[in-house]
């Protein structure tokens, strides 16, 4: 597949995300609790404006453009820098630009995941903050769901790289 169409899908996310969140934001309270304690207690506080730019702009938008830029970055590295199955193959001076296009286009995934991720858990931070006193509760299973989605992640990859085409 061409990279651009994991390059729109990238950016739609990053737009789609980053617009659900700035809708929670408006119903948050002006004092947000943005910090709980393992035991669902509020520990740090901030402003609502200060937690929408902070949560939008190293969250949303800051954490999955840090993973996409990475992956594109590997291209500017050299071919011994990638380690990745069938290295010889994707190494050699003819399949090393492929190798990055298909790193990138991971990247770009990863990086879309990660954007409705943090949309998803903006929302357990909004409901959270709905509660009186605020408690954050269910985060478990949006981590499992992180963490799932990145194990699936490096093995799709891994298996992308041991296919040599």
């Amino acid at each position: 597949m061409r990279t651009r169409y994991f390059l729109w899908l990238f950016v739609l996310s990053l737009l789609g995300a980053a617009g659900l969140v700035s809708v929670q934001a408006h119903a948050l309270p002006e004092r947000v609790a943005t910090h709980f304690d393992l035991a669902g207690q509020p520990d740090g506080w901030m402003t609502r404006g200060g937690e929408l730019a902070f949560f939008l702009s190293l969250v949303t938008v800051g954490l999955p453009l840090l993973v996409a830029g990475f992956t594109y970055l590997a291209r500017f590295h050299g071919p011994e820098a990638l380690y990745v199955p069938n290295g010889a193959h994707w190494r050699s001076l003819e399949n090393h630009p492929k190798a990055c296009a298909i790193l990138f286009r991971f990247g770009l995934l990863l990086g879309a995941a990660l954007a409705w991720w943090s949309a998803a858990l903006h929302a357990r931070l909004a409901a959270a903050n709905r509660a009186d006193p605020p408690r954050l509760d269910g985060m478990e299973g949006l981590t499992a769901i992180l963490l799932a989605g990145v194990v699936v992640w490096f093995f799709a990859l891994w298996l992308r790289f041991r296919r040599i085409v």
